[in-house]
């Protein structure tokens, strides 16, 4: 909306208010007013000034998205030793940079989505973590593992050997949803069904 209107705000605001709210325009060339609960705010915007830039729509990224094994990282050593890999590193929000937009990324730390997540599915009391990451095998084919601990050791490796290194964990109340990628449908719940961890 432009200044020019805002004729109509005259007749309840007085003098001094519109005189501040023209500052404000001059200075920072739009203003919101409130508009009550639930309602959107009333924009205010100077004459000739352009509309804000549109806010990007949040992309589907996972295809192909690949991790540099040999840099210096967090190295899953009992996860190596636990499964036989070659190369096992735990994901790190600073792997994500450069890999995808700066507001995929954004989006990804608003989520409910992280690396590490910690939960009672076993109901035995102390917390078990799940934690993300990505491998090689002798074979040369890798892929993305997570990790279930209690109390420090090893439990249980989940994992998928199709070349995708991205993947990301999620508390549910049915268990951990393990995804493969953000805004897609490409996941897995971890749950305990009595006797142990499962994935379906």
């Amino acid at each position: 909306m432009q200044i020019a209107p805002l004729t109509g705000l005259a007749k309840r605001a007085g003098p001094i208010c519109l005189l501040v709210m023209g500052t404000l325009l001059a200075s920072c060339g739009e203003i919101r007013l409130p508009r009550g609960e639930g309602k959107e705010p009333l924009v205010i915007r100077r004459a000739g000034l352009p509309p804000p830039p549109p806010v990007p729509e949040p992309t589907i990224w996972w295809d192909g998205l690949t991790f540099d094994a040999s840099k210096d990282g967090r190295v899953a050593l009992d996860v190596i030793e636990f499964q036989g890999w070659q190369t096992a590193q735990y994901l790190q929000l600073e792997d994500l940079l450069g890999k995808i937009p700066t507001y995929d990324l954004a989006e990804f730390e608003r989520s409910e989505f992280a690396f590490l997540q910690q939960a009672d599915l076993n109901g035995n009391g102390p917390r078990e973590t799940y934690e993300a990451g990505y491998f090689s095998g002798s074979d040369d084919v890798g892929g993305a593992f997570i990790v279930v601990r209690e109390q420090g050791t090893v439990i249980k490796i989940f994992f998928r050997a199709d070349g995708q290194e991205f993947s990301a964990a999620g508390l549910t109340q049915n268990g951990i949803l393990w995804t493969h990628c953000m805004n897609c449908s490409d996941f897995e719940t971890i749950s305990w069904n009595g006797s142990e961890f499962v994935m379906n």
